[in-house]
């Protein structure tokens, strides 16, 4: 910036001083439009079997947790039992309605919680497609 300092006379003795400040011309500044590349074939095919295959894990997901919750409301109190089995052959028994109530519980908590991760992955891969589309629409 340049600055120059005119000494102004007034009535009196008193002189004004009166600063003019010239700013330097700005340079406008345009964005640049970013090139971007078009997605491959390899690249699209790959996007498409990640959809596909997080679709179908959801799909598996969502089967499950709907036969849990038919379970749930279907069983009565006392007529259910939980079997546990290990790869050895030993297992464990319950026909306790409080365990089988928080077993069920914890299993739809999980199940809740594995569509929610699967979604989210899915929004993730589809705003990534919508935004290669708008790049080579514009």
């Amino acid at each position: 910036m340049n600055a120059s300092k005119n000494q102004v006379p007034t009535q009196g003795t008193e002189k004004k001083v009166v600063t003019t400040v010239m700013a330097k011309p700005t340079v406008e500044q345009k964005p640049t439009a970013e090139v971007r590349k078009m997605p491959t074939l390899e690249e699209l095919k790959n996007r498409a079997t990640i959809i596909h295959l997080l679709s179908e894990k959801h799909d598996e997901l969502t089967k499950k947790r709907n036969s849990l919750n038919k379970f749930t409301i279907a069983h009565e109190s006392d007529n259910a039992t939980v079997i546990v089995r290990d790869v050895n052959g030993l297992k464990f028994e319950s026909t306790s309605p409080k365990t089988i109530g928080k077993l069920l519980e914890f299993w739809k908590e999980e199940f809740d919680d594995a569509i929610r991760e699967i979604e989210e992955k899915l929004r993730t891969e589809f705003e990534v497609e919508q935004a290669n589309e708008f790049r080579i629409a514009a």
